[in-house]
């Protein structure tokens, strides 16, 4: 790229000192676009295929070229869907990528469409998670997918063309997937903290909705074998009324998730009272921290860890 910069860089000063001649207008419009031509990539027609996966737990539309990379639409929740993007073609100097739709070539129109912001690029990888379902509503009318790669200098910089040839039915399955999907993935799912106020013991409107949205993901997950519910407060009062405090928060979550149809043998509860505080409860921030139920999944492949639970009965007789 510095070669061309340079002799463009000579073609100019000499336009700028002699008349203007038709043989240097040609040499500049053929470096300027030799320059361009290099750095600007289409994937080739026939080499798309896009290919569509799914379950209950996430959906995939994906195209995988060893020549130029690996693009993937993804969603493991409903309404949230990312494009992820690991290049072949890349360098060091690349890091960042903006996103666009952009009509088919043959189209009249020539107008790109900005989705999103521009992300980072990290070893050839970046995502979009942003207006991802717009472009998705572009494609659906036709329009490809254009990439725009570059770097700290201006000179940095690559664009790639990805068509959306024959994407139409993997599209429409994948769009059908969606409408399935719980509306928490298992990356959040698997551990959970409900925070109380000082004295609570019921459940607030946070708490139902992150029970309902959990819950979804407990009914299409049919691998969860066992759900841990473990109750803790903070040092404020006696260790036996923590401890029943703990125990009747845990209690109401697990009466929550049951409500909303998960399986009672699944779940166990424990209280903890004040033992095991994740932070100090010398201020007032770290006490509000303290007083928690916390949720763990466990798969039907995995072991649980035996925790030590101090039962009310053995608080009294102390």
């Amino acid at each position: 790229m510095d070669n061309y910069l340079n002799n463009l860089k000579w073609l100019l000063n000499k336009v700028m000192n002699i008349k203007i001649k038709k043989k240097y207008l040609l040499l500049i419009i053929f470096y300027f676009s030799s320059a361009m031509a290099k750095f600007e990539y289409e994937v080739p027609m026939d080499k798309v295929n896009w290919i569509y996966k799914g379950s209950s737990l996430k959906c995939s539309l994906v195209f995988n070229d060893t020549s130029y990379g690996k693009f993937i639409f993804r969603s493991e929740e409903i309404g949230k869907i990312n494009f992820k993007i690991n290049l072949v073609k890349n360098n060091s100097h690349l890091e960042y990528g903006q996103l666009y739709s952009t009509p088919e070539p043959w189209s009249n129109n020539n107008k790109s469409k900005g989705i999103g912001h521009h992300v980072p690029i990290t070893k050839d990888h970046f995502t979009f998670h942003t207006d991802i379902s717009s472009l998705l509503d572009k494609i659906t009318q036709g329009s490809w997918i254009k990439l725009s790669l570059s770097g700290n200098q201006t000179s940095e910089f690559q664009s790639l063309l990805l068509p959306t040839i024959r994407i139409q039915q993997p599209l429409a399955q994948f769009r059908r997937c969606l409408s399935y999907l719980p509306q928490m993935p298992y990356s959040i799912a698997r551990n959970i903290t409900f925070n109380f106020d000082q004295g609570e013991r019921t459940l607030n409107k946070l708490h139902k909705q992150t029970l309902k949205a959990l819950s979804t993901y407990l009914h299409a997950d049919k691998s969860i074998s066992r759900i841990l519910i473990d109750g803790y407060s903070d040092n404020i009062g006696s260790d036996l009324s923590n401890l029943a405090l703990s125990k009747l928060r845990a209690d109401e979550i697990a009466s929550g998730l049951i409500g909303k149809g998960i399986s009672k043998e699944k779940i166990q509860v424990r209280s903890h009272g004040s033992r095991y505080p994740t932070v100090s409860n010398d201020t007032i921030e770290g006490q509000a921290k303290n007083r928690r139920v916390t949720i763990r999944l466990v798969k039907s492949d995995e072991k649980i860890v035996p925790q030590q639970t101090q039962k009310i009965n053995d608080m009294e007789e102390a």
